[in-house]
């Protein structure tokens, strides 16, 4: 609220309810909080003489926050599964989304024999997938 020369006796309501002290000779702004109730709020400024001017103002609700930015497929270096992202404000669950994860690169999962000699030469058969066309090791 800004204004010049508020006296000591002049009051600032917020629907009815008188706000502190609004005499501050070194400032002629003065912030308050508004409460957070949806709504009409009625600020009412009143002098001296006890006139007054009032004029209503509106309070929006607050916007639940939404998630835009995780994409539905991820890649990570853990392993595949669903992993659940969340959005909460003091305990209070506002939004949630779930991620599908995959895994990049070849995955070998068996290798027959399990073992062979050691100086090499031995023929092994290796399974997987997310091979390259022409792949060879």
């Amino acid at each position: 609220m800004d204004g010049v020369s508020f006296r000591r006796d002049d009051q600032i309501l917020i629907n009815g309810v008188a706000l502190p002290d609004v005499s501050t000779p070194e400032s002629f702004r003065h912030l308050y909080t508004l409460p957070e109730i949806a709504g009409q709020a009625e600020l009412t400024l009143r002098d001296y003489a006890g006139r007054t001017l009032t004029h209503a103002v509106t309070i929006s609700p607050a916007v639940a926050p939404t998630i835009t930015t995780i994409p539905d497929r991820i890649t990570l270096g853990a392993g595949p599964g669903t992993v659940s992202f969340t959005i909460a404000d003091h305990g209070t669950v506002l939004a949630t989304k779930s991620v599908q994860v995959t895994t990049a690169g070849p995955v070998v999962s068996t290798i027959t024999p399990p073992c062979a000699a050691f100086d090499g030469g031995s023929l092994v058969t290796i399974s997987g997938s997310g091979f390259e066309d022409g792949a060879v090791v």
